[in-house]
This record gives structure tokens, sequence and C-alpha cells, in this order.
């Protein structure tokens, strides 16, 4: 199984490059997804804080990887010949991932003033809703270990000019891989 693990700060275009993957066929696994369905699964609301408490304790408590062996779970079942993993936030996941099939590190690249505006205009209910508040976001991303896996990636791919454009990018990319 090939896997691209997809990695990006906030607002990079990592859902846009999953949406292009699906129309190629390409099996597409948020790991946001799983943590969510953790947490929903204990009862824990989702709030700002909840998050960045039950993301601490869970990995200190089961590893660094948990994430990742929770969406195993799922992509195993599944068996896809290729899959994007969306979403990698630490090395100990790259490693999980690596041990599972062929991995190719992606990265999107945007800069900070890009993606705080599209975060304002995408208005999701746990997006920051300030610049200082996004900062402070992009800063405990990092410290799970986000900035280890963006230098690893294999392959980067730039985001900071239309849609269109980065569009034309990803299945440029994707046409490659298949």
């Amino acid at each position: 199984m090939k896997l691209i693990l997809l990695v990006g700060l906030r607002a990079s275009g990592k859902t846009t490059f999953m949406d292009i993957a699906k129309l190629y066929g390409i099996s597409v696994y948020e790991m946001s997804y799983f943590f969510f369905k953790e947490m929903r699964d204990k009862g824990i609301e989702i709030t700002q804080d909840n998050i960045r408490r039950f993301q601490v304790e869970e990995r200190k408590r089961r590893g660094n990887d948990v994430f990742a062996r929770i969406a195993w779970q799922s992509i195993s079942l599944d068996n896809p010949p290729i899959a994007v993993v969306s979403g990698i936030r630490s090395m100990d996941e790259v490693i999980f991932f690596s041990k599972k099939g062929e991995t190719l590190i992606v990265e999107i690249r945007s800069d900070d003033k890009v993606r705080y505006e599209r975060v304002k205009q995408r208005n999701r209910p746990t997006d920051p809703k300030t610049f200082d508040e996004f900062v402070a976001r992009e800063k405990a991303d990092i410290a799970v270990g986000l900035h280890d896996v963006i230098r690893s990636a294999d392959i980067t791919i730039e985001n900071n000019g239309s849609v269109d454009e980065f569009e034309r990018k990803v299945k440029r990319f994707i046409s490659f891989i298949l």
C-alpha cells in the first residue's frame, strides 16, 4: 500500500488536496476525524481547551502515535492501494505509517497571512478567531512535533496563489504518482 502522508499548517490546503485525490479514486483519511471521534466516544465536549488537553493526555498515556494507530484500524480494513492520510503531527506517526506501507510525505505550504485569511473565510467552529489565537495554535501544533514532519517532507507543494493554480499543482502531482 502507498501512503501519502499529508502535512501542513492550518489552512494550508490539505482539504483541497484530499478533495482532488478523491476525484482520482484515492482513499483519504483525516487524522482529526479519528481524534474527534475518540473525544466524542469518551463523552468529551469538543472545545479548544478540551482538544488541547485531550491531545496532550492521550499522547502521554498511549504514545505519540496513538491517533495513527487508531486511524490505521480503518485504513487497514479498507486496504486501498493508495491512501492519503492528512493531518500528520509527529515523527512517531510517520514512523508508524512507514512500517505499514510505502510512504511519501507531502507538505502543503502557504504563507501565514494567506492561511489566516483562509481561516477567517472558512469560519470553522474550531478555528481561531484572532491572529494572536492563530499564532498561539500554531505554537501548540509545533510543540507536538509538526515542524519535524514538515522538515522531513519528500515534496512540498506551494499554495499561495489561486485555488485553480493549487488544484493544477495537485492534479499534476497525483497524475505523476498514479
